[in-house]
């Protein structure tokens, strides 16, 4: 058994492990609590989504534009709504799938810049709003990321050393 003054300096070091963070946070309550932002994010992302789509016919004839807005707006909603404490980390990564694909989608818009003035722009800023929106998601969503992943690191450090003592 370890006697009480070397425990509390092990338990000292414990709460500054990684970067000098105290790290008060259980691993449970990092994966419930960090990724509230992005949560937040993909339901932001999801409903612009949903109401592009839904401004289609002013840029575009077609169902073509309903359904490259629509379908990852949706399917923003519906991970944002499934995004349960237990879910959350899977579906947010599927969320940031989804915004990367309509990256890759409507990043062929910026060949057609020289139209912009042109009759029938809206070919080329429809595409250009939706690329918009998920760069926007995918640039809340790093940082984010980047901070879940070092709390959740902290954490786990920190139950790790509390199970050692």
């Amino acid at each position: 058994m370890l006697d009480s003054k070397k425990q509390s300096r092990l338990l000292a070091r414990a709460a500054q492990l990684v970067d000098g963070h105290p790290a008060d946070l259980t691993p449970d309550e990092v994966r419930r609590t960090e990724l509230a932002p992005l949560v937040r994010a993909t339901v932001v992302s999801g409903v612009c989504l949903l109401v592009l789509a839904a401004l289609a016919p002013r840029f575009v004839d077609g169902f073509a534009p309903h359904v490259l807005a629509g379908v990852p707006g949706a399917v923003h909603l519906a991970l944002a709504g499934l995004s349960v404490p237990s879910w959350r980390r899977v579906t947010l990564i599927f969320a940031c799938a989804t915004s990367g694909l309509l990256v890759f989608a409507t990043g062929g818009a910026f060949t057609q810049l020289g139209r912009l003035g042109a009759p029938g722009q809206g070919v080329v800023l429809y595409p250009l709003f939706c690329f918009a929106v998920a760069v926007l998601h995918l640039g809340v969503a790093a940082p984010v990321w980047r901070r879940f992943n070092a709390a959740l690191a902290r954490a786990e450090a920190h139950a790790a050393a509390r199970r050692e003592l």
